[in-house]
């Protein structure tokens, strides 16, 4: 059964926008980093916010100290590719422009250490949220000009980065591993729940997308393996590389 189920929907103008349910005043910067971790989160808004904006929805926003206002920090709003997509519909509608994850992922590759950082060119469309926005294909790109910034900045703070591709999934609880061992054999770095909505949403809508994921665990050996990188403090050291990649 292809999804979606209706064909040729693409074209075709949704019902429900995301103008419908704005409701505040305030505008937000035009690149939103989008998180996940809670504990990342909580150290973020006590260390790294210049201020949170009421943008009238059940998430947390927070402009990023050092950045001029240029660069806001969505948070508390969930993980995967539905939700994520959805807080992307509402901040583009307020005016964001360019979307970064910062988040974790599973590494694929044995060599991948915890002091890399992955920067994602291509992600692989296994989840079912890419496809209500784009047209069935295997992966979806990001944006050139975010990855080359991203690569910049990398080598400005001295930052191992490696630069492929991820397998994004809606399932966490099933990812086997005929499957990993596939998308091993072929190069891909790591597995996660939303850059190919992020991807596919910004594309949709003609803004900008990246993403910088930070090796949280391992599905390289016979079992599963936790806690490659030391999670948090992984994201910590790399928020500076993403807030001075698009700080104006």
């Amino acid at each position: 059964m292809p999804i979606p189920n209706y064909p040729d929907k693409h074209g075709e103008p949704a019902m429900l926008q995301p103008a419908h349910h704005v409701d505040a005043d305030d505008d937000v910067p035009e690149t939103v980093v989008l998180t996940y971790q809670p504990d990342f989160w909580d150290w973020l808004v006590a260390e790294q916010s210049a201020g949170e904006i009421s943008v009238g929805a059940p998430f947390s926003f927070h402009r990023l100290t050092e950045t001029d206002g240029t660069i806001g920090v969505a948070g508390e709003f969930g993980i995967g590719a539905p939700e994520t997509a959805a807080i992307m519909e509402f901040l583009r509608a307020r005016g964001a422009e360019r979307f970064v994850v910062l988040g974790g992922a599973g590494v694929l590759q044995p060599d991948v250490t915890g002091d890399e950082a992955l920067l994602i060119e291509d992600a692989i469309r296994d989840e079912g949220t890419s496809y209500h926005y784009l047209e069935s294909a295997r992966t979806v790109s990001g944006s050139g000009t975010v990855l080359s910034s991203l690569q910049r900045a990398g080598a400005d703070y001295d930052v191992d980065t490696r630069t492929g591709a991820t397998w994004t999934t809606d399932a966490i609880y099933r990812e086997t591993r005929a499957e990993v061992d596939h998308y091993a054999s072929e190069g891909v770095l790591a597995v996660e729940m939303e850059v190919a909505a992020v991807y596919a949403v910004a594309r949709y809508h003609g803004v900008e997308a990246g993403a910088v994921l930070a090796p949280f665990d391992s599905l390289c050996g016979d079992e599963w393996t936790a806690d490659v990188g030391g999670p948090e403090e992984r994201l910590e050291r790399l928020l500076p590389l993403v807030r001075d990649a698009f700080t104006e």
